[in-house]
């Protein structure tokens, strides 16, 4: 390179350095803290409320290192389940051929059961009383259920909840991912003992019972609404408190509800929403939040249940949307969450009692208590921790994948995107992939007094 140019480079390089505006004492000593935050947790507490907000800022931009890493011997891990205790986590596999169910100790990882089913779409896992477990999932578009038994690891029962017939699969799962599903809501009781299936030989839904693989109760439809069957069902959802089921018409406006012990009166919802795809429940049981693929808004209704007799509703208020689904309530039932379908960076938060806009938060997956939410960025290869009422970046977590919040929401286990590769050949030409299960332990500081938050935050950086 010629002389002259080298120069000119040094020169032009010492000019930067010199109008580069030097770090602040203030700068430092963020710079100092953030390195080791242990060593200024009394400090801490002392320090200026904006100088504590830049320190959990750029805390929070800084990749956290999982509580625990748990290898797991699968290939395409496509659903986690934790025990309603939090003591157990279910693991299943999308691979082809077999597909793996591995039981696992949440806290050590320690597979306790292996237990292999043929290759289907695994949707839902729902855990049962005496120590056994419900697979539901579909294979060749027929919804199917499987009945284990957890401490022998045996296959109890297999059956099909579409009266033996092949078609759509119109029942209601919850993505995994916590993304958009176009059969929104929830078919399985809060119990986890009843699964309501669309009829395929009536004008019906009907209720089956999980362990004994039988039709319990029969949902008959006393109007030419055409809600109720195979074909017409789209949105079929429980009650929280298990005593109601409602059902959309995927070609019309119409919504039935029942009450389960009055099945041959169903109350008929004229809702002005259109093809109705998703029905949300409040915690309480009193309200339906109801969306369309064919609108862009969300109508609440008021639900008025009645110990034996039909249930009636009555429009509450109808939100404006904009390209929104999938509308999940607070576990106090005073805020209703809502994802944006075309959007997926927007949730929107509504107040219910005010019925006014109060707020966007990022989208992901909510944790049950609400007060977090975990967003995947599948590019960066990271996961990241929002508070749930503010949007506030908490933590940033070196994974991606399937994820799962602990019943209590103080932990989140991802099941790694990126597999890991064996040596060790299987068949001809193909190797065995791990998946690395990595569980984050993350508080819950649910404080209204911000310098408070930010001090529970830095209390847990500084662990």
């Amino acid at each position: 390179m010629n002389l002259k140019i080298v120069y000119s480079l040094i020169a032009l390089i010492g000019m930067i350095n010199i109008f580069a505006p030097e770090p602040t004492l203030q700068d430092t000593l963020i710079k100092q803290i953030v390195s080791n935050p242990k060593t200024y947790s009394a400090q801490f507490a002392t320090l200026p409320l904006d100088l504590k907000r830049r320190i959990l800022q750029e805390l929070a931009s800084k990749e956290m290192q999982p509580t625990a890493q748990l290898p797991l011997n699968m290939d395409d891990v496509e659903l986690l389940s934790w025990s309603p205790d939090g003591n157990s986590l279910l693991a299943l596999s999308a691979d082809t051929g077999k597909v793996p169910v591995v039981l696992l100790d949440a806290k050590t990882g320690t597979v306790r059961k292996t237990m292999q089913e043929k290759r289907n779409t695994i949707k839902k896992v729902a855990w049962l009383p005496g120590n056994k477990v419900a697979i539901l999932g579909s294979f060749v578009q027929v919804p199917l259920i499987y009945l284990w038994d957890l401490t022998s690891g045996k296959k109890l029962s297999a059956f099909s909840i579409m009266d033996g017939k092949k078609g759509q699969e119109d029942l209601a799962w919850e993505d995994p991912r916590g993304r958009h599903d176009p059969r929104g809501g929830d078919a399985l009781s809060p119990d986890g003992t009843l699964v309501a299936s669309p009829s395929a030989v009536q004008a019906a839904i009907q209720l089956w019972d999980i362990a004994t693989a039988t039709v319990q109760t029969t949902l008959k439809e006393n109007s030419k609404s055409g809600i109720a069957g195979y074909g017409r069902s789209h949105a079929i959802s429980w009650s929280p408190d298990g005593t109601m089921v409602a059902a959309g018409q995927k070609n019309n406006d119409d919504v039935a509800l029942w009450n389960i012990q009055a099945p041959n009166t169903p109350y008929t919802l004229y809702s002005p929403i259109r093809s109705t795809d998703h029905i949300a429940w409040s915690p309480d049981s009193t309200k339906i939040a109801l969306t369309g693929y064919l609108e862009d808004d969300i109508a609440i209704y008021d639900v008025h249940a009645s110990a034996t007799k039909q249930p009636t509703a009555t429009l509450y208020a109808k939100i404006p949307n904009h390209e929104g689904d999938m509308p999940k309530w607070s576990a106090d039932g005073k805020t209703l969450y809502i994802n944006k379908y075309y959007h997926d960076q927007d949730m929107q938060q509504w107040d219910v009692a005010t019925k006014k806009f109060r707020n966007n938060l990022p989208s992901g997956k909510l944790s049950p208590d609400n007060t977090k939410i975990a967003q995947s960025n599948d590019k960066k290869k990271t996961t990241t921790i929002f508070d749930g009422a503010t949007g506030k970046k908490l933590f940033t977590l070196p994974a991606t994948g399937i994820m799962a919040w602990s019943p209590d929401s103080s932990e989140l286990i991802i099941a790694d995107n990126e597999p890991r590769y064996s040596l060790a050949a299987i068949g001809y030409g193909r190797q065995q992939a791990s998946r690395q299960l990595s569980r984050w332990k993350l508080p819950s500081c649910n404080f209204t007094d911000e310098d408070q938050q930010l001090t529970c935050l830095f209390n847990f950086y500084a662990q």
